[in-house]
C-alpha cells in the first residue's frame, strides 16, 4: 500500500516540474521575441533616420540657397518643404511632419526637422505599435567675398626681403584687409601717414609706425590660407586651345607686344598674354575698353606708368607663377610707379615689388609669396572687379 503512494507521489512531483518548464520556455520565447522585435525594428528605423537625416539636409540647404537669392522667408521656408517631398517626405502624409524655419543671426540660415512615424514590424508583441524617428539639419549660405577682402596678402613664411610683408610710404590709402603669413612691417611717414581703412593681421612678428588703421589691429592671427588658390594650369596654351583671344609669345617684350598696338602705341587687342619665358620691360596703354591678361611662369617686369586692367573672368590681372629664388635679385613681378589697374596682381611663389605714380588709384588686390610696397600717395581699393553676379557658399552649421 505505501509502495503505491510513493509512486502517485512522483506523479504530481513530475506534472509540477513540466509545468514549470513550460512556464520558462514561454517566458524564454516571449523575451526572445521582443529581442528579435528590437533588433528587426530597430534595424529598420535606424534606415529610416539615415532617411530623414538626408532629406532635412536637403531641405535646409534648399531653405538658406533661397534665402541668398533673396526670395524672402516665406518662399525659403516652401523652397526647404519641396526639397523635403522630393526626397520622400512629404508633411501633407499624416505620419510625416516638416518643420522648416529661420533662425537668428542670419538672413540665410535655416533649420529643417523632420520626423517620420511608421507602424512597426514586431514591436506589437511588446505593446509597441509604432516608432518615431526626427532628423534636424541647420544650414547657412554666406555670401563669399571676392578674395576674402584683403587688398594686400603676403602668403609665404620664410622671407626673401627681411619681411614676409614689407609696407613703406607716406600718403598711402588702403581700402580692405591686410594680412601676412610671416612677418609685418608697416613703415609709414609720421608727417604724412598712410591709411589702412580694413583689418590688419599677421602670424609673425610686427612693426608699425606713421600708418593709422582703422579696421583694427595689427592683430596676431592663425596663417590664413591662399584667397585665391588660382591654378596655373587654367592660364596655359593647353587649357586655351582654340580661344581667339589668347596670345602666346616666348619673351614679351615692347617688340613682341608692338602686333596688338595702334600707331600710338595703344594695346587694341583684349585677351590673355601668355609668355612661355618671362614677360621683361613691358609698357602696357590700353586703348579705351580695352581688357588684358599678362601670364607667366616666369617673372614679370612692367614699367612705370602702365596700366592693365583684367580680362580673365576670375578678375586676373598679372600672374606670374615664378618659384621664389635663393635671393632676391629677380622677383616674380616687378612693377613700381604704375599708372593704375584693375583686378589682381598675383604671385604665389615669389615676391610682389610695387609702387604707384602719385594720385592713381588701384582697384584690386596684391597677393604674393612676399610683398614689397613702397611709394606714397596713392590708394590699392580692394573690390570685387569679377563683374558677374554674386557668389555664394552654402555650409552647415549643426
Amino acid at each position: 500500500m505505501s509502495h503505491t503512494l510513493r509512486k502517485v507521489g512522483m506523479r504530481v512531483i513530475q506534472h509540477k516540474e513540466k509545468g514549470a518548464v513550460l512556464i520558462t520556455v514561454s517566458i524564454c520565447l516571449f523575451l526572445l521575441l521582443g529581442i528579435v522585435a528590437l533588433a528587426i525594428d530597430g534595424g529598420l528605423a535606424y534606415n529610416e533616420r539615415r532617411s530623414t537625416q538626408g532629406a532635412a539636409d536637403h531641405a535646409a540647404l534648399a531653405a538658406a540657397w533661397a534665402a541668398c537669392n533673396a526670395k524672402g522667408e516665406a518662399a525659403a521656408v516652401q523652397a526647404g518643404r519641396e526639397a523635403a517631398a522630393k526626397n520622400g517626405y512629404d508633411d501633407s502624409d499624416p505620419d510625416i511632419e516638416v518643420n522648416v524655419r529661420r533662425l537668428g543671426g542670419s538672413q540665410a540660415k535655416y533649420e529643417a526637422v523632420i520626423r517620420s512615424t511608421n507602424e512597426t514590424e514586431f514591436g506589437a508583441v511588446i505593446g509597441q505599435d509604432d516608432m518615431s524617428v526626427a532628423s534636424r539639419a541647420v544650414a547657412d549660405c554666406l555670401r563669399k567675398v571676392w578674395g576674402g577682402g584683403y587688398a594686400l596678402f603676403a602668403l609665404g613664411d620664410q622671407p626673401c626681403t627681411n619681411m614676409e610683408l614689407d609696407f613703406t610710404g607716406g600718403g598711402i590709402t588702403v581700402d580692405g584687409g591686410v594680412h601676412s603669413n610671416g612677418d609685418l612691417r608697416l613703415n609709414g611717414n609720421n608727417g604724412n601717414p598712410s591709411t589702412i581703412n580694413g583689418l590688419v593681421t599677421h602670424v609673425g612678428t610686427q612693426t608699425s609706425n606713421g600708418v593709422n588703421i582703422t579696421g583694427g589691429g595689427p592683430d596676431q592671427s592663425d596663417p590664413v590660407a591662399d584667397p585665391f588658390e588660382l591654378d596655373f594650369a587654367d592660364f596655359t596654351p593647353a587649357a586655351n586651345a582654340g580661344n581667339p583671344n589668347f596670345y602666346q609669345f616666348g619673351v614679351l617684350d615692347n617688340g613682341a607686344l608692338a602686333p596688338h598696338e595702334n600707331a600710338s602705341g595703344e594695346l587694341v587687342d583684349s585677351g590673355i598674354y601668355y609668355a612661355s619665358s618671362e614677360i621683361k620691360n613691358l609698357d602696357v596703354k590700353p586703348a579705351p575698353g580695352v581688357r588684358a591678361t599678362f601670364v607667366s611662369p616666369g617673372p614679370i617686369k612692367l614699367n612705370p606708368s602702365s596700366e592693365v586692367h583684367y580680362y580673365h573672368p576670375s578678375g586676373v590681372a598679372v600672374f606670374s607663377n615664378h618659384q621664389l629664388p635663393p635671393t632676391c635679385d629677380n622677383k616674380a613681378i616687378q612693377w613700381t610707379g604704375a599708372a593704375e589697374f584693375t583686378g589682381l596682381i598675383y604671385a604665389p611663389n615669389g615676391e610682389i615689388k610695387f609702387s604707384m605714380s602719385e594720385g592713381a588709384t588701384a582697384m584690386g588686390a596684391l597677393v604674393g609669396y612676399n610683398l614689397d610696397i613702397s611709394g606714397s600717395k596713392y590708394s590699392i581699393k580692394w573690390t570685387d572687379v569679377t563683374g558677374g553676379g554674386p557668389e555664394f557658399q552654402l555650409e552647415f552649421e549643426e
